[in-house]
């Protein structure tokens, strides 16, 4: 980084997740303050910030000290628990959202929709992923957005680890497409089967 550019809080933050996922942070590798004033230019605040909303979102982990510490990979069993709870928290919201789906709600669906389907025509990797969580965020948001998605949210970033779609974007915008017609449709028992089905 040239430490004559001034960064922002969510450039750093953005930038501290993409190289922890691709492991450029490794397991192991410490955070700090003080790293992150040096380094980027930002003030102590900012700084504190940045890593309490990566240690609240399961990147790191507090370490000895004033140090952040990036955690290993979930291994199977956990990933397996991980899938499995968030599997039950989408299901719980589901059940509460399906039958009071507001028009802005059906419309912020349809539009993730429109863009997972320009994110797989351009092969953008990175731009389908984001829209797949986001997808999957509007039902758990719109039930609890308090205590359950940062939950959720959690959960989230942990499967990012085994995140397996990229291989076939298009069979996976097809089952949200899928998804969201049962929803629209106030079919719970069908959205719920199809929910569980894309949570692999």
């Amino acid at each position: 980084m040239d430490n004559n550019i001034i960064y922002s809080k969510k450039e750093v933050l953005n930038l501290l997740k993409r190289q922890i996922i691709n492991s450029v942070l490794p397991e192991g590798a410490e955070l700090n303050t003080k790293l992150l004033i040096d380094k980027y230019n930002l003030n102590f605040n900012d700084s504190l910030e940045i890593l309490l909303r990566l240690e609240i979102e399961g990147f790191i982990f507090p370490g000895d000290e004033d140090q952040y510490v990036v955690p290993p990979m979930p291994n199977k069993d956990s990933i397996s628990v991980i899938k499995s709870l968030r599997r039950e928290i989408e299901k719980i919201s589901l059940k509460n959202i399906i039958f009071r789906l507001t028009d802005s709600e059906i419309d912020e669906f349809e539009n993730v929709l429109k863009d997972m389907l320009l994110a797989v025509n351009g092969k953008n990797n990175e731009a389908f992923y984001r829209l797949d969580v986001k997808f999957h965020s509007i039902i758990v948001k719109n039930y609890d957005p308090y205590h359950l998605y940062p939950l959720w949210n959690i959960l989230i970033t942990k499967m990012f680890f085994n995140y397996s779609r990229l291989t076939n974007l298009r069979e996976s915008c097809y089952e949200h497409e899928n998804i969201f017609k049962a929803i629209k449709d106030k079919n719970l028992e069908l959205a719920e089967q199809l929910l569980n089905e894309n949570i692999i």
